[in-house]
């Protein structure tokens, strides 16, 4: 697959998949506590991740803009990323991946996915949308 990629001259490593987490209603806000975890599964297999990354809450501000990275892949998992992308953000009280249902207290769902054919882009070229995920209250809770 060729995607366009872009990086800084000092910077060779390339981000696979970019996002931004942000909170639908301000007013909600995770505890310090908290982790926020981020998984990524290919759309035909939404059961299986393949990537992803937690981080504690007392080490970001929302909005959070994130870039997926070599190392946040599953390692025998890099050819499922190929195509588009189910990618699901999650607060949660434990630092548990995948997080436990009764831990979830804020999750957001959205995809990427590969576009082909834009106009001005040269035969053959695939970019990847980055994914937006608006952080809710669980309503499974």
């Amino acid at each position: 697959m060729n995607i366009i990629k872009y990086a800084f001259p000092t910077n060779p490593i390339f981000a696979l998949l970019q996002g931004l987490v942000y909170l639908r209603d301000q007013s909600l806000r995770p505890n310090f506590s908290d982790f926020l975890i981020i998984t990524v599964r290919p759309v035909d297999q939404p059961d299986e991740v393949v990537a992803g990354a937690k981080i504690p809450a007392s080490a970001f501000r929302l909005p959070l803009n994130f870039d997926m990275y070599p190392p946040n892949i599953i390692p025998g998992k890099e050819a499922k990323l190929d195509g588009d992308l189910f990618v699901r953000a999650e607060v949660c009280s434990t630092a548990s991946v995948p997080c436990p249902k009764d831990e979830i207290s804020m999750k957001a769902d959205g995809i990427s996915k590969i576009v082909k054919n834009l106009p001005g882009l040269p035969e053959g070229i695939e970019i990847r949308t980055a994914a937006s995920l608006g952080l809710q209250e669980n309503a499974s809770q």
